[in-house]
């Protein structure tokens, strides 16, 4: 998954942290409107830099199983009253599949989907009985694969409207709106089965007004959230310089209930984990570097760890968070130069602690090596060795195959210089460039 770089509004001013030494920065942040909805990850889509609209990065459902899910909530529920749908999209594949793109199914009416298919975008909203709203967009509104194209979709009273690009678009009607039920069914982005979107999305929002009647201009940044924003994903991944692309595998979350700075990822211990593809970033070699991240952690048991370099064999180059077992007991930072022993490191990261908001840093300067704890030295000591390269995928949330951290985690960040070498205060927010 990629990242795209976004200030929240909370954002406290002047922190910085982000420049020429960070390698891999991710706020894993979720919904920024005031809901705070957890959006959950299903198949393995991707935070893609391959394509972005803004900043470098997307979300990248790859047509075979991707989608992000969001619980039922009454944001959606919109009966009688004004709402927009509006997010970019840019489609890989032809555009005349049928290709869901946001929608309430729960397998039979009533249902809600926005959908594309033969280069038109159709709006079905049907509520089992004789009401509902039937409409579809002139052909060839979508003229290329390849292309970021800003969607949409408004009611206004009665009076529905369809933007491409901040143009108003000829509708048909088939069926006008009336009240709209509610669907007690998740928000679905990204399609369902033979229906899936292939493709990179972003900047999705959804509000409780009809922003536009007549022809806009779209906007050139992000959205920031107001009081009529029900729902906004920027779909951020790396924001560093280094363009990673982060895979979810099983279902983490980006969740809001529990976070350290606008949303945290959360896993859940049942085979939810990211990947980032190997890279000279993570091969530290015997070079300085900074790891450091934010931690919630809610299960205690033996070998659960952060970040892993390689999740290939129980030993490896470095691992991150490994727990001893049961509240109390040590959690380490381990490194090696060989793969078969922790001959590098076998080190204090103090003791595991659950439910409590945790800041981690391990460092390497020259040959001295230093953990802190939320800013405080557990640890330091003196190795002139030379980390183990791998060629193997970075892994965030699993450790040596089927252990799976469970917890939240914000802030994730690695850079190529020694950033602390003394005790020091955590940063008050997320960091900025």
């Amino acid at each position: 998954m990629t990242i795209l770089f976004h200030v929240p509004d909370s954002t406290p001013a002047g922190i910085g942290g982000i420049d020429e030494y960070t390698v891999l920065m991710m706020h894993l942040d979720g919904d920024q409107s005031d809901s705070q909805h957890v959006i959950t990850h299903n198949g393995d889509p991707e935070f893609s830099t391959a394509q972005s609209k803004f900043g470098g990065s997307s979300m990248y459902f790859d047509g075979t199983g991707d989608y992000l899910e969001i619980p039922d909530h009454n944001d959606w529920d919109f009966g009688g009253d004004d709402f927009t749908i509006d997010f970019w999209v840019n489609f890989t594949s032809s555009l005349t599949n049928q290709q869901w793109l946001v929608f309430q199914w729960p397998g039979a009416a009533p249902y809600r989907i926005l959908y594309l298919q033969n280069g038109k975008l159709y709006y079905t909203d049907r509520d089992g009985g004789v009401n509902g709203a039937d409409m579809e967009s002139d052909a060839g509104i979508f003229a290329s694969t390849g292309v970021w194209y800003h969607v949409a979709f408004v009611r206004n009273g009665s009076n529905p409207y369809l933007f491409i690009d901040g143009v108003s678009q000829n509708l048909t009607v088939s069926d006008g709106f009336d009240t709209m039920v509610n669907i007690s069914s998740p928000l679905i982005i990204g399609g369902r089965t033979d229906r899936w979107l292939d493709g990179y999305i972003q900047e999705v929002r959804i509000s409780n007004m009809a922003r536009w009647t007549t022809g806009f201009t779209p906007s050139t940044e992000p959205y920031t959230s107001d009081a009529n924003t029900k729902l906004l994903l920027h779909m951020n991944g790396d924001v560093s310089d280094g363009t990673h692309v982060v895979t979810s595998n099983g279902n983490p979350q980006l969740n809001a209930t529990i976070t350290k700075f606008d949303g945290a990822m959360y896993f859940d211990g049942n085979g939810d984990y990211l990947t980032i593809p190997d890279s000279d970033d993570w091969d530290f070699g015997a070079g300085d570097f900074t790891i450091d991240y934010w931690e919630y952690r809610t299960n205690a048991t033996i070998n659960l760890s952060t970040i892993a370099r390689d999740t290939s064999s129980g030993v490896m180059a470095f691992l991150t968070g490994w727990s001893a077992g049961g509240v109390g007991s040590a959690l380490g930072f381990l490194a090696s130069s060989n793969g078969s022993t922790w001959d590098i490191a076998n080190n204090s990261m103090g003791v595991v602690t659950l439910n409590t908001w945790i800041h981690y840093a391990i460092v390497r300067s020259g040959n001295t090596w230093y953990i802190f704890r939320d800013g405080v030295q557990t640890d330091t000591w003196t190795n002139s060795g030379t980390l183990l390269a791998s060629s193997n995928a970075l892994s965030i949330g699993v450790y040596n195959v089927d252990k799976y951290f469970q917890g939240y985690i914000d802030e994730l960040r690695i850079s190529n210089k020694a950033r602390w070498t003394s005790n020091f205060t955590p940063e008050s927010g997320p960091y900025t460039i």
